[in-house]
């Protein structure tokens, strides 16, 4: 009997002990592929995701460096640029009771549809672009009109653009840059990547819904301009060229372009290069020829009605 009892009592402590060994095992595992997981968030992704939380926690604002100036071979400045303004807004953080009069007053300072505006600020979301490139009235009337009225969320970040000081006189071998000063035409396009400077950033600290801290702080990394260019054009000779060129193409009744080139025969440099009809580069969509510019005007309009009895048939 004694034998019978002595097994009765180990097979239940046997049972016991397999199945908290089992649970020791299982949990052994789960503390291991804890640590394991761990150690990859902090060694292995820990940069990935201190870098998410800056960008959670900073809103960067891009400084735009200025392009680099061009000169002739005697110092006259040729390409340099001007300051301007950009307006954006953040409707998050605009009074919810102010939204209809902002619309209403932006929309008559900056020449823009008030509806859509109304329409973009309802949509509180963090940045909207308002304008690009305002001159320095329009940007200070905007900033009267929301100090005036307690519209907050507006900003008017400055930027700069391209400024061709002498009109058209070597446009067409200047050439002019786009909206985002990036070079598309001549030396501005040839020397595109010279000529580009490198751009700052204003880091800025937000809470968690990308409102602006009371008590923030700013770091900025201030941009560079880019290298200039100099070249060999002598500006007395290139504006006899484009004098002479005009009057020829008047004289002889030139129906398309005409184009003159001087070098120096010592040193093969360039010291004038024009062709004509020229165009200011800084207004370089304007069209100039008068003919030309009736035939765009009735190709417009051709279009405009084509488009209207499209619209009038569906």
């Amino acid at each position: 009997m004694s034998n019978d009892s002595d097994t009765l009592r180990t097979l239940p402590e046997r049972d016991f002990r397999a199945r908290a060994g089992l649970v020791a095992g299982v949990f052994c595992l789960i503390c291991l592929g804890l640590a394991v997981r761990l150690l990859f968030l902090q060694v292995v992704g820990g940069g990935w995701y201190a870098q998410r939380a800056l960008g959670q926690q900073l809103r960067d604002t891009v400084v735009p460096a200025d392009r680099g100036r061009i000169t002739s071979a005697d110092g006259l400045l040729l390409a340099a640029n001007s300051s301007c303004w950009t307006l954006r807004a953040s409707p998050r953080e605009m009074p919810e009771d102010r939204l209809t009069l902002a619309a209403k007053g932006l929309s008559d300072l900056l020449a823009l549809d008030e509806k859509k505006l109304l329409e973009k600020f309802s949509r509180r979301s963090n940045d909207c672009l308002l304008r690009y490139r305002v001159d320095r009235q329009t940007a200070d009337a905007v900033r009267d009109f929301c100090e005036s009225n307690g519209i907050t969320g507006i900003r008017i970040q400055q930027d700069s653009k391209r400024w061709y000081p002498q009109g058209e006189f070597l446009a067409s071998v200047l050439g002019f840059t786009n909206v985002d000063n990036a070079g598309v035409s001549g030396l501005e396009l040839k020397y595109d990547d010279l000529l580009t400077g490198e751009n700052g950033v204003v880091l800025t600290a937000v809470n968690a819904w990308g409102y602006t801290l009371e008590q923030s702080y700013e770091t900025e990394i201030p941009p560079t301009e880019g290298d200039g260019l100099r070249l060999t054009i002598d500006t007395n000779i290139q504006h006899y060229l484009e004098n002479a060129l005009g009057y020829a193409v008047k004289e002889h009744h030139v129906a398309a372009r005409a184009v003159g080139i001087v070098m120096d025969v010592n040193t093969g440099g360039i010291v004038a290069m024009a062709s004509y009809p020229n165009y200011d580069p800084g207004d370089f969509s304007t069209i100039y020829t008068e003919g030309l510019q009736a035939e765009l005007d009735a190709a417009l309009a051709e279009i405009q009605q084509n488009r209207s009895t499209y619209e009038t048939e569906e």
